[in-house]
């Protein structure tokens, strides 16, 4: 297949960067891949390194694309779970249904199907390449029982037991997770900041309290601001959101908020992702701003304008900023998370996901978009920082070497919020030091 001029410029970069065009990069060069897809870290400013940032390809999706992300989503997390577990005597679900009864073996596959057995056992469907297999989790081993309820489906899951007839008998379960490692603090003081969910535009938008919050920035500026998306409250994104606009114009909605961090010291570096009131796509992963709708954010020299999910590089600390747009899926569906206070304890959420190194795993969770190349919600690098929003409450929760922040929001209750189940904890700040990564809360409510 010839290369067409767009293709050959996309070879032509790669080599300047001194990769080597093997044929299954030059493929998927042929099938739309682009530059930052071989490249992944690249410096947005000489203070913040782009480490994952989703680039967009344009192109019809085909029912190759839903299976591929699948596949290629096991291939990433599969090899997790080697590198974090031992495993003995791996085999594939294919030749685990010939093993003979009571053979000891250890399988990696996503979770397709979970149920209750009439007999009160809990009854998974494992899926890797090669086919399926059922694995029962017994009732009167405790402790995992009740972990293996608390997984999700299409998750991926390492299982050691033993073979019965085309079925395994769990002696144990395991997740991806993250490894344990020291918490990264810097021998200097940097302050950095994180908040979200401005929703400018809108009438219950708290704006005396955002330009206090303009104000203390100007006066004593943090180092690294994040702002985690939804920055306007948009147009047309729930029905009759009219009655509840006071900017009706997109343009003017993103114009009158970049005016705002313009007075923002310039020392401070911005990163900013979208959320889903923002001028992106709805599904996931959510592409960078468009410069059509927020010019205004691109004539900010101090701004990094990143996709959802990202991972941002600051004085060597990763953070992995996404919007959250998953959460309210598993606050409201996953029996464990919801008895424990649901949308208000999206600490408990964020653990999970890290566990399962992954930011939707239930296919239903998020709007998608498929790529048969990677699945871009995979959490492949380990942050130091896992910051988000959407819900509009703050929880801020420890995992291992990973804070985790969820972030307040600066608009207040509207009626449509009281419908799915939203209550705002607004014109909250986390601020942290990251010679020392203690998180203190600042509030802006009068």
């Amino acid at each position: 297949m010839e290369l067409t001029e767009e293709q050959q410029g996309v070879i032509s970069e790669l080599f300047s960067h001194g990769v080597l065009v093997t044929p299954s990069i030059l493929e998927k060069v042929q099938q739309g891949a682009q530059v930052d897809e071989f490249i992944t870290a690249k410096v947005a400013s000489d203070k913040v390194v782009v480490v994952e940032s989703y680039k967009d390809v344009h192109k019809k999706l085909t029912f190759q694309d839903f299976t591929g992300l699948f596949s290629a989503r096991y291939n990433v997390l599969s090899n997790i779970i080697l590198k974090n577990h031992n495993l003995p005597n791996m085999i594939s679900a294919k030749n685990a249904l010939y093993k003979q009864d009571k053979d000891s073996i250890s399988l990696i596959g996503l979770i397709t199907e979970q149920r209750i057995s009439t007999n009160g056992h809990l009854m998974i469907t494992l899926e890797d390449l090669t086919g399926e297999i059922k694995v029962l989790v017994n009732k009167n081993r405790t402790e995992l029982f009740s972990f293996a309820q608390s997984l999700f489906l299409d998750g991926c899951i390492g299982v050691t037991g033993k073979c019965g007839d085309r079925i395994i008998f769990a002696d144990n379960v395991v997740l991806p997770d993250i490894p344990d490692a020291p918490i990264k603090k810097l021998s200097k003081k940097k302050k950095i900041a994180f908040t979200s969910d401005f929703h400018y535009g809108s009438k219950h938008f708290y704006k005396k309290e955002f330009k206090a919050f303009i104000s203390w920035l100007s006066a004593d500026p943090v180092d690294y601001l994040f702002l985690l998306g939804d920055l306007v409250e948009g147009v047309g994104v729930y029905p009759g959101q009219e009655k509840d606009l006071n900017v009706t114009n997109l343009l003017e909605q993103y114009s009158k908020f970049a005016r705002h961090l313009k007075k923002i010291s310039p020392k401070t570096q911005i990163i900013i992702c979208p959320g889903n009131h923002d001028a992106v796509r709805l599904a996931e992963p959510q592409p960078a701003f468009n410069k059509e709708y927020c010019m205004p954010l691109f004539d900010l020299p101090n701004v990094t304008l990143m996709t959802s999910p990202g991972v941002v590089e600051v004085e060597g600390v990763k953070v992995l900023m996404y919007h959250g747009y998953s959460f309210p899926y598993y606050a409201n569906e996953v029996e464990v998370i919801r008895q424990a206070g649901g949308m208000k304890r999206s600490d408990i959420i964020m653990e999970a996901l890290l566990k399962h190194r992954h930011l939707a795993p239930t296919y239903a969770s998020t709007q998608m978009l498929p790529d048969s190349m990677k699945d871009p919600l995979v959490i492949s690098t380990v942050p130091d920082f896992f910051v988000s929003g959407h819900i509009h409450t703050t929880t801020k929760h420890q995992y291992k070497s990973v804070t985790c922040l969820n972030c307040s929001a600066w608009v207040g209750m509207t009626e449509y919020q009281k419908k799915i189940g939203l209550v705002p904890d607004p014109c909250k700040v986390f601020i942290v030091d990251l010679s020392t990564r203690e998180v203190v809360e600042k509030s802006f409510m009068e």
